[in-house]
């Protein structure tokens, strides 16, 4: 055998595994108004939204949406509105919102925490496009958006550990074992067990003493003011 031959080895092959791609962010891209009087459920759904790539934006009630739009005429790619605000309600946001022809066909998806046939009529009735309910179901939110807004959707990967919204973590209290909630449901809709604690603590801080303010207004027959603050409480408590 020839010397050289006896000692030549043929590099080793080694089959490497081709790299694996970050998932892509489901709404990367698209721009959101979440328009809520909610400092709570505004928030949510910025953490939410966020973490699925969107760009979001927030407005208090249909006024200060309208006010928004007018500022920032392209800024948007559809809208989050929620139903009963004060100031301006959700339904005379978007007639508003349809009598500018350059809205005329921008998604508006109303947010709702009771989902009754009358309502859904209206919001249908008066220009909006579809409705989620709340609690606000992450995947079905998701593919409404998707839906209403395929032309919009840019690829991003997620990045590991990445956290595009900044959130201030309170003291490390107990609030993962309260009683009466479903600690497993909130964690896979906030998909953020930092933030979710920190606004556990924000709601036992902010309605703590909610039981006796509605009795209070009960009693004096204040029933409208009753009834929009069980509903606010509602809509706060079913997204934590």
């Amino acid at each position: 055998m020839d010397q050289r031959q006896a000692i030549y080895s043929p590099p080793s092959i080694t089959n490497a595994s081709p790299p694996i791609s970050p998932p892509i962010s489901p709404l990367a891209g698209i721009k959101v108004l979440v328009v809520d009087d909610s400092d709570f459920n505004r928030e949510f759904a910025q953490i939410l939204l966020e973490n699925n790539g969107a760009v979001v934006s927030l407005a208090t009630d249909g006024q200060d949406a309208l006010f928004w739009l007018n500022a920032h005429p392209d800024g948007v790619d559809l809208i989050l509105m929620d139903i009963q605000m004060p100031i301006m309600d959700g339904y005379t946001a978007t007639q508003n919102i349809r009598q500018n022809p350059q809205w005329l066909n921008l998604p508006i998806i109303a947010l709702t925490a009771g989902v009754l046939p009358d309502e859904l009529a209206l919001a249908l009735a008066v220009g909006m496009n579809d409705f989620v309910g709340k609690p606000l179901d992450v995947d079905h939110l998701i593919t409404t958006i998707q839906r209403l807004t395929t032309d919009k959707v840019t690829l991003i990967p997620i990045h590991e550990g990445a956290s595009p919204v900044s959130v201030q973590v309170f003291s490390r209290i107990d609030v993962l074992s309260l009683p009466g909630i479903d600690i497993k449901e909130g964690l896979k809709q906030w998909g953020n067990e930092a933030a979710y604690r920190a606004y556990l603590k924000k709601f036992i801080e902010t309605y703590q003493n909610t039981g006796f303010s509605l009795a209070e207004l009960i009693t004096q027959g204040n029933f409208k003011d009753a009834s929009s603050l069980a509903h606010k409480i509602k809509g706060v408590d079913a997204n934590l």
